[in-house]
């Protein structure tokens, strides 16, 4: 199962879809409340979708936030499958940040243990640091885990997130400016995890792998081998999607070009199917 948004131009008024690959069947979401014009001066907003399940009620259910500028904190609704309908969380019951907007970027999102979890950044008294914030999909609650000490200040790095079995890895890539890579031609990252989920005394380095004529490092999820697919950017100016081996250094390339924005595990689902609003494909 996966979310799709008819219209990419304009994400804000897209429509949301569901789809599943296994079944060849896709499900056109009604439109939730957070994402309609409101009367008003136009002021800065973000619209976002998320897409998670709950292995607990076999349910599957999307994310719709907005936020202003001037709104605190932000609208949210969620769209279940088996209820069929949004359901808008209040700030009181679901605990919603202030300001939800999750960093627009590849590796900003990941689903671990029922739990859908974005990269966002947070400016307090002149100072802007990283954190994560979490949506349990159950509960419907929100919540936000800390980094690792050494990593909340670091405005020169690039972070990542991803689901490595029960456990969130945070990936860490170097300054692409800083003096000893471009003495090096190489490009590192290092891996840190979070051994005991929403422990944050528990972030541990796991690895770091540093990689030669490589200008970017986009690591996107890991394998069931234990291996990281990451997608790259060579000096050749090609984007590549290459698997790592984090034992050997060893580097596979498979052969995919392309600019991939997300990547988790695939399972077979029959979900859709039955359904009386279903579309087959």
């Amino acid at each position: 199962m996966c979310i799709d948004v008819k219209n990419r131009i304009n994400y804000r008024r897209g429509t949301p879809i569901i789809r599943n690959p296994c079944i060849r069947k896709f499900f056109n979401l009604p439109a939730p409340s957070v994402t309609r014009d409101d009367e008003g001066p136009r002021v800065r907003r973000q619209s976002y979708y998320a897409f998670g399940s709950d292995s607990r009620t076999k349910d599957y259910k999307v994310l719709g936030t907005l936020s202003y500028e001037t709104l605190n904190p932000s609208r949210v609704e969620v769209w279940s499958l088996a209820r069929g309908t949004w359901n808008t969380l209040t700030a009181a019951v679901s605990n919603i940040p202030e300001v939800f907007e999750p960093l627009n970027y590849q590796g900003a999102q990941a689903f671990v243990n029922g739990v859908l979890h974005w990269l966002q950044i947070r400016r307090k008294e002149g100072v802007r640091y990283h954190f994560i914030t979490w949506l349990d999909v159950n509960r419907e609650l929100f919540g936000e885990i800390a980094m690792p000490g050494s990593l909340r200040n670091r405005a020169d790095s690039q972070f990542c997130i991803s689901s490595y079995g029960d456990s969130l890895p945070l990936f860490k890539n170097d300054d692409p400016f800083e003096e000893d890579r471009r003495r090096s031609r190489k490009r590192s990252f290092c891996v840190w995890v979070m051994k005991e989920y929403g422990v944050v005394e528990s972030w541990t380095i796991l690895f770091t792998i540093r990689l030669p004529t490589v200008t970017l490092i986009i690591p996107l999820c890991f394998r069931k081998s234990g291996e990281v697919i990451l997608q790259t950017y060579l000096e050749c100016l090609r984007l590549n999607l290459v698997s790592l081996n984090p034992n050997t250094d060893q580097v596979e390339d498979l052969d995919i070009d392309d600019n991939c924005s997300f990547m988790d595990h695939f399972v077979e689902s029959i979900a859709l199917f039955g359904h009386p609003y279903a579309i087959s494909y």
